[in-house]
């Protein structure tokens, strides 16, 4: 049986308080995060000299206020979530160790901590590149070509000059002929229609300008040319072999 209190007639009856909400947030002065904006800059100037004169209570305090902050400006510049935490971390601790530093009449604590953030995170975007471009330097400077690959490019440098050379001493006429038929795409009837001179003087130009380019790049000058080429000679007609010793055979129609 529940049992009541009785109190005289006319009084009133005493308040009840209020139940808690769960999770509700009772703001303190070691917690600046609520009330009105003054009071937080306020809470953050209490924070910091208590800070600076080594209260580490402080200093958690602190750091839970600003953190997120801190967090975000330098994720901004980084892009880089890794990174962001590293440097942000750097800040706290450059925070703990110059709080005494920090003159109130200057500034407000959090636009103070934001310009530290943005400073580390701009001296870690130059870091990174320096070592970027150092790595890239290295490597080039290690890196040592194939003999072969070295061999190759000087064997076709010295070719291309020894082409040069040839076709310096070929007559202008020739050289025409050579690069329109050989390097233009022409046909010799379509660089003969361009020059405007007959086919067989192209064809004896172009025959002429390839053995001074044979003799030339170290070939006997006296090659002959495929046969069917212009300028070629033709091709021995076929003899029949006899044995040593054998006598003629009779022309066809005499008589033995």
């Amino acid at each position: 049986m529940q049992a009541t209190i009785e109190r005289p007639p006319g009084e009133p009856a005493p308040e009840t308080p209020a139940p808690e909400t769960p999770g509700a947030r009772v703001s303190t002065p070691e917690a600046p995060g609520a009330g009105p904006p003054d009071d937080r800059r306020a809470g953050l100037r209490g924070l910091m000299a208590r800070t600076a004169r080594g209260d580490e209570r402080a200093f958690e305090h602190l750091h839970g206020a600003t953190a997120a902050a801190v967090l975000a400006l330098v994720l901004r510049v980084l892009r880089d979530p890794a990174q962001a935490e590293e440097v942000a971390q750097e800040v706290f601790w450059q925070v703990w160790r110059e709080a005494p530093r920090y003159r109130p009449e200057r500034g407000e604590v959090l636009p103070w901590l934001l310009t530290l953030a943005h400073r580390r995170a701009v001296d870690r975007v130059r870091s990174v590149r320096a070592a970027v471009a150092r790595d890239r330097a290295a490597a080039v400077r290690a890196y040592t070509p194939d003999f072969d690959v070295v061999a190759d490019h000087v064997e076709g440098s010295l070719e291309r000059d020894r082409v040069r050379r040839a076709l310096a001493e070929l007559s202008d006429v020739q050289r025409e002929c050579l690069l329109l038929v050989y390097f233009g795409g022409c046909t010799q009837a379509q660089a003969a229609a361009r020059i405007g001179v007959p086919l067989g003087t192209v064809k004896t130009r172009i025959r002429d300008a390839l053995r001074h380019l044979r003799g030339h790049l170290g070939e006997a000058p006296g090659t002959p040319e495929a046969p069917g080429t212009p300028g070629a000679p033709e091709a021995p007609s076929r003899r029949y072999a006899r044995p040593p010793g054998a006598a003629p055979r009779p022309a066809v129609g005499s008589r033995p």
